[in-house]
């Protein structure tokens, strides 16, 4: 099961878990929110590319998406005593540059952001969009988990009436 230390993401990150087939010891993501001024230093300083972007992600363990099972004998220098996890990575999102797609694509700031995550989520969990074979694979898989979302949120909606 994947954790974060933002709980409006926990529902993201068990519907990716569940997708994806994850199993084994607990995985665990640092997730931090910035201004526009920072978000391109840290593209510039870790990239090399000179603008600010939406999400950026720093993976921990060097793994492809065919990795499914996580057993801590296999991460000891990644795990985390404090989060009693292995630590996946960390994602950084612009907080601003949220608001602002939000706006541009005509849906929630909160919606912005749960999909940033994702996205910086699966490239934690080693997917890409470099070339176009890989960048079909990803979103399809962005698709199912948010479509996995989708009938949750139904349920849980269904469940409260």
């Amino acid at each position: 099961m994947i954790r974060c230390n933002i709980v409006e993401f926990d529902s993201i990150c068990k519907a990716t878990s569940e997708v994806l087939c994850i199993s084994g010891d607990a995985l665990f993501v640092d997730v931090d929110f910035v201004d526009e001024d920072t978000i391109h230093q840290i593209n510039l300083q870790h990239r090399n590319v000179d603008k600010s972007t939406d999400v950026l992600s720093f993976g921990m363990l060097d793994i492809t998406p065919t990795i499914k099972k996580f057993k801590v004998e296999d991460y000891q220098f990644e795990y985390s005593e404090h989060d009693n996890a292995i630590l996946l990575g960390s994602i950084v999102i612009c907080d601003s540059i949220a608001q602002k797609q939000a706006i541009e694509y005509g849906h929630s700031k909160d919606r912005e952001m749960s999909y940033l995550f994702l996205h910086g989520l699966l490239h934690l969990l080693g997917y890409d969009h470099i070339i176009d074979s890989d960048k079909v694979i990803m979103r399809s898989v962005e698709k199912k988990i948010i479509g996995e979302l989708e009938d949750l949120s139904t349920t849980k909606n269904n469940e409260q009436k």
